[in-house]
């Protein structure tokens, strides 16, 4: 393959990945790539609008 994805090429960004975050950060920064993944997802798709945890609607004044 000259310009392709090649396995050798997936090693290698496996190898800076664990370089530069080290292997005790690594679940932390799956999950947050996870996290925004799933988030940018539901956005396209016109999943609820409001965030989990906030005030609620009609909340005191």
């Amino acid at each position: 393959m000259l310009f392709g994805f090649h396995w050798i090429w997936g090693v290698i960004l496996l190898a800076v990945v664990l370089i530069l975050f080290g292997v005790g950060r690594l679940p932390s920064v799956g999950e947050g790539l996870g996290r925004g993944i799933r988030d940018f997802r539901k956005a396209l798709s016109g999943g609820d609008d409001a965030p989990k945890g906030g005030p609620p609607e009609g909340g005191k004044n």
